[in-house]
């Protein structure tokens, strides 16, 4: 009791100083109220987005694995690869190339547990085009400038994806990518192994390419060896987000996806 009163006493004789002491630590205390709300508000959100959506896996050959095999690899000469590759059958080469794979029976029983919702498999590899002119970044200090169009790439090298994954899904879900000519591919050119691909429209109107036209695709591996596929246009798409962000002046002159080809992966 006496404590009281002379804590009392004490701020009847400094009003003032006890007042802002007082007032800082309310300030403190609601900052601190407000903070925790904000993180169980955060918290209950997270929690019903599992319950409704579910959490995202991805399966992937371990980096241990393609260091082995890269050291074994790195161990022979150009040469050797190149003539033991020669004398491999079909068999032998398609077993090398899917030996960074992740089985698919594998994905496949996983895909049948209860708790998979949906499921989706990628697959990505370089092609080689040599009738085809690829666009590539420019530099940063072309850009700043607004000077320059969109650069040849060296070689003709593609990216060739089978299915999109989540980034890309998402890219054309939220209009940073739209379809402008042609139509998607389908679960049933998946089926059926269908040779059509998705371009971009720089890259289709820098090559004078349409919906319905052929392209001969290389794919060179290090094996030495080459394979050539006839690739049909199904679709055209755009990319958006880079028209915006390069404000408008010249829309074909930046294009970061243009050497970008989608096809079903059965194709791949």
């Amino acid at each position: 009791m006496r404590s009281v009163k002379r804590g009392l006493r004490s701020f009847i004789r400094h009003p003032l100083s006890n007042l802002v002491v007082v007032l800082l630590l309310f300030v403190c205390l609601t900052f601190s109220l407000s903070m925790l709300a904000v993180r169980l508000a955060a918290e209950d959100q997270i929690e019903e987005v599992k319950r409704s959506v579910g959490n995202y896996a991805e399966f992937r050959v371990s980096s241990e694995y393609r260091m082995e095999v890269f050291s074994q690899q790195r161990e022979m000469d150009p040469s050797e690869r190149q003539a033991e590759a020669r004398k491999m059958s079909e068999e032998e080469l398609l077993a090398e190339r899917t030996s960074m794979l992740v089985p698919e029976d594998m994905t496949d029983a996983f895909a049948q547990q209860a708790q998979i919702v949906s499921y989706d498999k990628v697959l990505e590899a370089r092609i080689s085009l040599p009738d085809i002119t690829g666009t590539s970044l420019q530099t940063l200090f072309s850009l700043r400038e607004g000077r320059g169009a969109a650069s040849a790439s060296s070689g003709g090298d593609f990216i060739f994806e089978g299915n999109t994954d989540g980034a890309s899904i998402s890219d054309f879900l939220h209009g940073r990518k739209v379809l402008v000519d042609g139509s998607f591919y389908t679960y049933q050119d998946y089926l059926s192994a269908e040779p059509v691909v998705l371009v971009e429209k720089t890259l289709a109107e820098e090559n004078g390419l349409s919906v319905g036209d052929t392209i001969t695709a290389r794919i060179t591996g290090a094996e030495g060896r080459d394979k050539e596929m006839e690739l049909v246009i199904k679709g055209i798409y755009q990319t958006v987000q880079a028209e915006q962000e390069e404000g408008g002046v010249n829309p074909q002159a930046f294009n970061p996806m243009g050497n970008k080809f989608y096809a079903p992966l059965s194709v791949v």
